[in-house]
Order: C-alpha cells, then sequence, then structure tokens
C-alpha cells in the first residue's frame, strides 16, 4: 500500500488554518483599524488621555458623510436618526462609524431656532461591534447649549474628580463636517463599559441612566419594575431584583449600606450642591445621573453638567433678549451671559428643598451621614471651589480655548459675552462659596473634615485590584473594511433615553414654551420657566483606518484574555502536530 506520508503534513497545515483564522476573526476580521495595544490598564488611559482626551490642547474631529445623509439629519434632527460616516479623530481613522444628533431640552430648542449647532453622538460599535476608539465604544460632541462660557460643564467635571467620584473623559475639540469647520465643541465620554472598568474594575453590574420619567427620584412604588420606566436599563444585562430591593431599603429601611455607597451618595448630593447643578437628581426633573450596582449595592454617576454653576437660572440664547448670528458679531445686548437665578439656586441644608428625593432626605436625617456630607461640602469649597483656585482654573481654561471661541462659526453667544460670561461665573462661584459657608456655620458644622476616608481607600484598592493584563507582545490588528450595514432602529430608549424615532416636542421661536415642554416636566414650573413664579426666558437662538504612531487600539481586557487562551490552544495543537512529525514512524505493508 502507498506510505500515507500526507497525514503530518495536513495536521499541520490545519493548525496553521486554526491560528491564522484565528488572527483574523479574533481580532476583529470585518473593520478597518489598524492599532496596538500594549502594556497594563494604567498605560492606555495614559495613552487615552494623551490621543482621545487631551485636556492641554484642542484637537480636530472631521466627519465625512454622504451630503444627503447630512441634509436629511438636519432637515430631521428630532429623530435622532443614526447615519453612517466616516471619522479622523486626532489623526485616528475610521469607517462605518454611526453619527446622530443627540440631547434633550437642548436638542428641542435648536430645532425650533434658527441654528444648527446640534450635539451629535459618534458611534464607534454601531455597524461593527468590535470597533471601538482605544476601548470608548461611544462619544458626545456637546454643543454648549446655553453656556457663553464653554467651560462650566468642564468645571464641574473637574470638581468632581476633586471630590473623589467616578466621572468620565472629555476635551474641546473642532468639529469639521465634510471639511467645514462646524464648530467648537466638548467631547465626553459616553458612560459604558471602558468607563465602568476604569472606576470599577468591571463592567458586569447593572447600569441605569435616569431620563425624565417615573421613579426617578428613587421614592418607593412598589415592587413592579414598570414603575420605575424612567430608570433605563443601559447594560445588557440587569439584576431588577436588586434594584427593587435597594428602593424598598431606601424607602421603607435603615441598612442604607447593604444597597447604597452612602459615601459616594453623599458627595453626589454635595457635588450638585456647590455646583450649583439643579438640572440633576436635586432638580425639579430629576434626571442626568447613572445607577450603577454590583453585588446588590449601588453608585450614584454624576453627568452632563452644561447648566451647573446656575445654568437653569439663565436658560436663553444669545444674552438677555437677543439672538446673535452666525458669525459670532450678533447685535445681542449688552450683559447677556450672566447667571444665577431663582431656579440655579442650591442650598447646603437643604439641597432638594421640599421636593421628594429619598437618597437626600433618608440620608441627611442621619447625624453620621450628614456629618460626612458636610464634610464633603467644606472640602469642594476650601479646595477648588476656592475663589481664587477656582479663579485662576477659569483664566487657564479660557486662555486655552479664547481663539477657537472667537472662531466657532455658530455660537449661541457673542464673544464679548464670553468674555463677559467669564466673570460672571467668578463672581457667582465666589457668591455661592459664601454662603454655603455661611450656612455650614450657621448649621454648627462648621470647622473639621468629614472624617470619613475609609470610601476612598476602597476605591484605590479596587482600582489596584483591577485585572491589568500585560501582552507579551505588542498585538497588531489589521482589519479590513466591511460592508455597510443598513442601520438598525433600537427597540427601547437611546443614550438619551429618548424612545426610537420620537426625539422631543419642541420649544416655539427658541423659546420653551409651558404647553410644549417635553415628557416629564413638572406641571408648575419654578421661578425663571415661562408661565412659573416670575421672571422666564429671554432671548433667543443665535442667528478603516489608520491610527497616531504608537497609539493603543481598541483592545479590551478581557478580549485580550480571550486572545490568550485561544492561541494557547492554538500553539497546543501546533505543538502535537510537530511532535507527531517527528515521531511519525512509517510502516511497510
Amino acid at each position: 500500500m502507498r506510505k500515507r506520508t500526507y497525514l503530518p503534513w495536513l495536521a499541520l497545515f490545519f493548525a496553521v488554518v486554526l491560528i491564522a483564522s484565528w488572527g483574523y476573526d479574533a481580532l476583529g476580521g470585518e473593520s478597518r483599524v489598524t492599532a496596538t495595544a500594549s502594556g497594563t490598564a494604567k498605560q492606555q488611559e495614559q495613552r487615552l488621555d494623551e490621543y482621545v482626551f487631551p485636556k492641554d490642547k484642542v484637537t480636530e474631529v472631521k466627519i465625512t458623510i454622504d451630503e444627503d445623509d447630512f441634509r436629511d439629519m438636519l432637515d430631521n434632527a428630532a429623530t435622532e436618526e443614526m447615519k453612517t460616516v466616516s471619522v479622523d479623530y486626532n489623526g485616528i481613522k475610521m469607517d462605518n462609524v454611526g453619527f446622530r444628533t443627540k440631547g434633550n431640552i437642548s436638542l428641542s430648542s435648536v430645532v425650533n431656532s434658527d441654528s444648527d449647532r446640534y450635539s451629535f453622538k459618534l458611534s464607534f460599535d454601531e455597524y461593527i461591534s468590535s470597533q471601538t476608539m482605544m476601548g470608548i465604544s461611544k462619544i458626545n460632541l456637546n454643543n454648549s447649549f446655553s453656556d457663553p462660557t464653554y467651560i462650566r460643564e468642564v468645571l464641574a467635571y473637574e470638581t468632581a474628580e476633586e471630590m473623589g467620584l467616578p466621572v468620565p473623559k472629555y476635551s474641546f475639540v473642532n468639529l469639521y463636517i465634510n471639511d467645514e469647520l462646524w464648530g467648537f465643541y466638548l467631547a465626553v465620554e459616553q458612560i459604558g463599559d471602558a468607563y465602568l472598568r476604569r472606576h470599577f474594575g468591571s463592567s458586569t453590574g447593572s447600569l441605569y441612566k435616569a431620563i425624565q420619567g417615573s421613579g426617578t427620584e428613587l421614592a418607593w412604588y412598589g415592587e413592579n419594575r414598570e414603575s420605575y420606566a424612567g430608570l433605563v436599563q443601559k447594560s445588557d444585562y440587569a439584576d431588577d431584583g436588586a434594584l427593587i430591593n435597594m428602593l424598598n431599603v431606601l424607602n421603607n429601611g435603615t441598612a442604607y449600606e447593604d444597597v447604597l455607597d452612602v459615601s459616594n451618595v453623599l458627595k453626589y448630593i454635595a457635588l450638585n450642591v456647590v455646583t450649583a447643578n439643579t438640572d440633576s437628581y436635586i432638580g425639579p426633573f430629576k434626571h442626568n445621573y447613572y445607577l450603577y450596582e454590583q453585588n446588590g449595592v449601588f453608585s450614584v454617576l454624576p453627568w452632563d453638567y452644561n447648566m451647573a454653576f446656575g445654568g437653569m437660572g439663565n436658560m436663553a440664547f444669545g444674552g438677555a433678549g437677543g439672538r446673535t448670528n452666525r458669525g459670532g458679531g450678533g447685535d445681542a445686548p449688552d450683559g447677556g451671559g450672566g447667571f444665577g437665578g431663582g431656579f440655579g439656586s442650591t442650598s447646603v441644608t437643604s439641597p432638594a428643598s421640599n421636593q421628594n428625593r429619598p437618597l437626600v432626605s433618608k440620608l441627611l436625617a442621619m447625624d453620621e451621614y450628614r456629618k460626612e456630607y458636610y464634610g464633603y461640602v467644606r472640602e469642594a469649597l476650601e479646595g477648588y471651589l476656592d475663589p481664587e483656585t477656582f479663579n485662576r482654573r477659569v483664566d487657564e481654561w479660557a486662555d486655552l480655548i479664547r481663539e477657537y471661541v472667537k472662531r466657532d462659526p455658530r455660537p449661541f453667544f457673542t464673544y464679548e459675552q464670553f468674555e463677559s460670561g467669564l466673570e460672571s461665573l467668578k463672581s457667582t462661584n465666589a457668591s455661592n462659596v459664601a454662603r454655603f459657608a455661611q450656612e455650614l456655620e450657621s448649621s454648627g458644622a462648621a470647622g473639621g473634615s468629614s472624617g470619613n476616608r475609609a470610601d476612598e481607600d476602597r476605591q484605590a484598592e479596587e482600582k489596584a485590584s483591577a485585572v491589568t493584563v500585560q501582552s507579551s507582545e505588542n498585538v497588531t490588528l489589521d482589519v479590513r473594511t466591511a460592508a455597510l450595514q443598513t442601520p438598525q432602529t433600537p427597540g427601547g430608549a437611546d443614550d438619551e433615553g429618548n424612545a426610537p424615532g420620537g426625539g422631543q416636542r419642541g420649544f416655539p421661536s427658541g423659546m420653551p414654551d409651558p404647553g410644549n415642554l417635553p415628557d416629564g416636566f413638572p406641571d408648575n414650573l419654578p421661578d425663571g420657566f415661562p408661565g412659573g413664579g416670575q421672571g422666564g426666558f429671554q432671548g433667543g437662538f443665535p442667528g478603516g483606518a489608520q491610527e497616531a504612531p504608537g497609539t493603543p487600539g481598541a483592545v479590551t481586557q478581557q478580549e485580550r484574555l480571550d486572545a490568550f487562551y485561544t492561541v494557547l490552544v492554538s500553539l497546543g495543537l501546533m505543538a502535537l502536530a510537530a511532535v507527531f512529525i517527528l515521531t511519525y514512524k512509517r510502516r511497510r505493508i
């Protein structure tokens, strides 16, 4: 009979094919991203800060989109329909990226104005599930709605960081669409897996986003999950039983630490008070926060701070009574860009006023927690928000962005209002700090510190113990372009919590109307809103890829682990094939 010399070579061939198929499939065979993944999670974060979210410079984000698609997006912005684009993000290029308008009040207001300065969302994994921007799946491009200074959100996030709260990555960008400078924007990381792994060591817990809807005040409405429709699930899996248990204990029990990271919650309350941010849990809309659960314990994640520092008390465009044109010259009257107002005011001793907010009323009713909360407030007032420190930081940010603000082709405010707004921001903070300090003194809480650092030590330990995988070699991802896929309409609420294809009900003539507010708004609006007390709104709107050298790719820790195990199995099979070749003895028959 014939000698079967082909058998060992056939075994070797199949082993090689297995490894080749793994390299194509496991490392993103359907995308066109070239990336390098190496080093620890800390090194990955440093590169993310350097290339995607640098704090010391303004980067360029260039969107290329079909002209008809872009016109349809602008004409039907309220639907927030996803379009397919190519992106050049600070030199990192990607194809087949999702791109859409986004927002709630800001989107409605821009839709019903003569402006097309929308906020946008980039969704890197919209059509290719393995495609990310260095691990980040989505980035929001915020339009600085109702903020003449452009920096309120940044200052609030910096305050949160100083307080030890988990915050998303952010940086300023110049946005270009089809080679046209569209505007000066703030890029903010969407809260998702990368954020959760970075701050909590794992993204496997339950994530919820509070939108305008029922249950977001976290009161007790029974065990029916549908009673809390405003808490929208954002993770693939969620333990709704843990959510119901937390709400039950919060409202009907006292073992708060069994279901809440109490120090985190107290810091979150303090943050919104000291930054005068009523567009949050403590305000009338009881939204703009996330809940993240791990092992039955919930943390509150701060989100969306463009209305911080009293912005809700001055929610208008182009200053007091005027519109600005797209060139920024405008004819708006002087004095615009101020802050404050009754609706933007907060109180240390009564963070939620008379509103039903159990996180506030239940926790601060306990002496131990109230003392800890006062400590966090005091540390913020004496630290980042100290007028000298705060003013210096305002000036530093202003120096970085000033020339970009001058060249912004679609501003909501004039350049003069930008400059006057900076001074108003400083004076508003100084006034708030003095008032908050007086409240602390009157409450008998002056002096001392929070006396609670256990949570900070625990968070540091969690970060240190988070899995970091040191890859033995740089892994190069070479992925080819996938065929475009038809965008799919999500079945539930989107990242802003809006119903698919719905959008929001608008505000006529760029000015909010109490009879036309989005769902979830209170019927009786506070002062500063038309139809609710004194004052009201004034003003109107202004008339695949290549990657930067040395940048890491979008391979997550879990993906690297999976790939590592696959390599081990593949190499084992190859080794067996080699042994078989070396020891195979041909028999004569």
